[in-house]
């Protein structure tokens, strides 16, 4: 029994020993590490316009009134901010965004980062005389797009979380006599933002207004289809007997490439008018003052986050082919609709410091085609000559400013019809991003597929390009060639590696632990497609110190065949795609119209434990391997300590 007892023993010690050897060699399993960037990070930025075809305010339209303190038809507005949405009012206290968490039951714009709208009237207040409350103007909703998530004032269906895709209201008449008609009005808006990358190729936000027709403040009585008899205001296409331009009114925000991976933020405003016709209460006469303005006038401000690279530009293209064409006619006291106009403009003489002013007091004192200028909120009547210059930020982060195609600064026609303020082609806007312009990433997800690895382990790891099938949702445009750098280097320790393979055309150089997998040439990726997936393979030694391993790809994406996400279409897309610098695709794309997009994928792991593998001896015995040797070792340590004990254990009598 004495015998057996020992032997039993020895069994027991053995087994413990190479458990704990097993322990101190090898480790299995664990979960995958995983490695993936996200948009925006520290790259604050935001940007708004507006545009606003007709605006007035503190109007009389007689002694009982009705009497309007604001009123704009036509009215468009785009904003974006990546910290989230503020109110934003414009220059006359008008909402561009309405303040988060008080918009019902139209979009609200808290939680969301961009916003657009087009509205055909927009009504600060309209009473008659002593003021009511109760005697607010019913308006209809304008088109109004929020992202994100996407959400649209239509209540339709969105492309996906990131993009309400267009909203298209269709053409209304909003009889709100005698403060305002509106005929043969439509409305768009759309937004897009993706917390992940950033939404090129169409806008971040848009909204667009065009009406045929738009009369406020009727001095006469109202007509049976709700039209004014008498407008102190009136913006339509037949002012002269014939059908000439109509109003509208777009505005948008968008992401424009700086050619080095990184973007800038551009807001912009175009604007295109009816004649403009005050005081015609006689519908068979012409009215006392017609004012007809030309071309497309388009208001850009643009912050690169380049020195140099923020810029306010104003200016009217069009409207023929001739370089200095009429823009602006003014027709003053004409007794037929065939008169020739009192004043001609060209584009030539337009955009001075001080703008070209037609005195007439006490009808009117005007101002046509200011420069752009410096923004001035709160200022009911701002100056040109006054004010300062627009901003344009030497470092490239900052640009804003507004201006007015035609202002008047009074007008007294009397009986208590009064205007005190008149703008036609109000437009603004004002851009900021980070030094150094926008960082957009393109996600990238990278993860092991075990952690922790032991000596003699083989791991992958894998990567995926996008990281998923939705994280490029918002980007309106392909990617016509993707390529990768894959570099490895250590966070802690010593442990020893080898890279065995990678696939889709992973080149390896280098030797650990900094290796360089280079893949030149992954091909083009479409939106809403399954990530590209490639893999690197690894060995770890059989003999490794402990430590961990640091991974990291850098990913370049070209874009081309940028489409507007359904947003702009036509001119307006070509205009666009230029301006953002999208032009051309692959190949044919260089110097300053490469727009990329990089990412990077940092995987920390796998985490590598120390040790030596074991491998079984070869069966004609032998310490073959350095395994073996440290068997023969660590039974010779076992052996030696069980000797010792045995001596130290007391001797027990015979029974």
């Amino acid at each position: 029994m004495a015998s057996g007892a020992k032997a039993g023993g020895r069994k027991v010690r053995a087994v413990l020993a190479l458990g704990a050897l097993s322990g101190a060699l090898f480790a299995f399993g664990g979960t995958a590490a995983q490695a993936q960037n996200e948009f925006p990070g520290p790259a604050a930025f935001s940007g708004y316009s507006n545009g606003s075809n007709v605006h007035v305010d503190a109007i009389n339209a007689g002694t009982t009134g009705p009497r309007v303190a604001d009123v704009e038809t036509t009215f468009s507005g785009s904003a974006a901010n990546s910290g989230g949405l503020k109110e934003v009012p414009n220059e006359m206290g008008v909402d561009v965004v309405p303040a988060p968490g008080t918009k019902s039951p139209s979009v609200d714009p808290a939680g969301k980062q961009a916003y657009g709208k087009g509205s055909a009237v927009e009504a600060g207040l309209g009473n008659n005389i002593p003021v009511s409350d109760t005697n607010q103007i019913p308006l209809p909703t304008p088109a109004e797009a929020a992202a994100a998530p996407a959400t649209r004032s239509d209540g339709g269906k969105v492309t996906n979380s990131s993009v309400t895709g267009l909203i298209d209201n269709p053409l209304v008449t909003v009889p709100a006599d005698p403060v305002a008609f509106v005929k043969a009005a439509s409305t768009q808006a759309a937004a897009a933002y993706n917390p992940k990358t950033c939404p090129i190729g169409q806008p971040l936000s848009y909204g667009r207004s065009h009406t045929a027709t738009a009369q406020l403040l009727d001095a006469g009585t109202g007509n049976s289809d709700g039209s004014m008899g008498g407008p102190v205001v009136s913006a339509q296409s037949s002012a002269f007997g014939d059908n000439r331009s109509e109003n509208d009114s777009r505005s948008f925000t968008y992401l424009v490439s700086n050619g080095d991976g990184t973007y800038g933020v551009a807001s912009e405003t175009h604007q295109t008018f009816a004649p403009i016709s005050l005081l015609g209460v006689d519908p068979t006469a012409p009215p006392p003052v017609v004012i007809e303005v030309l071309g497309e006038w388009v208001f850009r401000a643009v912050a690169t986050g380049k020195p140099g690279g923020a810029s306010v530009s104003y200016n009217v293209i069009g409207p023929s082919a001739d370089p200095d064409p009429v823009v602006v006619r003014i027709w003053l006291g004409a007794t037929k609709f065939t008169d020739l106009p009192a004043i001609e403009i060209k584009r030539s003489q337009l955009f001075t410091d001080t703008g070209i002013n037609v005195p007439a007091a006490p009808l009117l004192d005007l101002t046509i085609g200011e420069k752009a200028r410096a923004l001035q909120p709160g200022v009911t009547v701002p100056k040109q000559a006054s004010a300062a210059p627009a901003l344009q930020a030497a470092d490239g982060t900052k640009a804003a400013g507004a201006a007015d195609v035609v202002r008047l600064a009074a007008l007294d026609a009397g009986g208590g019809v009064s205007l005190a303020g008149l703008r036609v082609g109000h437009s603004e806007a004002s851009v900021s991003v980070p030094s150094g312009g926008i960082k957009c990433t393109f996600p990238v997800s990278k993860v092991a597929d075990k952690d922790p690895v032991g000596a003699g382990d083989n791991f992958t790891w894998t990567i995926s390009i996008p990281s998923d099938s939705h994280a490029l949702d918002g980007l309106a445009c392909d990617i016509v060639s993707m390529s990768a750098v894959d570099k490895t280097s250590l966070v802690s320790g010593n442990p020893s590696f080898t890279l065995t393979s990678a696939d889709n055309g992973g080149v390896i150089s280098g030797s650990a632990p900094n290796y360089t997998i280079t893949f030149p040439s992954l091909g083009s990726y479409k939106n809403g497609d399954p990530p590209k997936v490639v893999h690197v393979n690894g060995h770890i030694a059989n003999s490794t110190a402990a430590g961990q391993i640091l991974d990291k790809v850098d990913v370049t994406a070209t874009l081309g065949n940028c489409n507007g996400g359904g947003v702009l279409t036509g001119d307006a897309l070509a205009t666009f795609l230029g301006a953002a610098k999208l032009v051309g695709t692959g190949g044919s794309v260089s110097g300053s119209n490469v727009a990329s997009i990089l990412g990077t994928g940092t995987l920390t792991g796998p985490t590598v434990n120390g040790g030596v593998l074991g491998v079984k001896l070869p069966a004609t015995g032998g310490p073959t391997t350095e395994l073996g040797i440290f068997a023969l070792v660590a039974m010779g340590l076992g052996y030696t300590a069980y000797r010792i004990t045995r001596k130290a254990a007391p001797a027990k009598s015979e029974q």
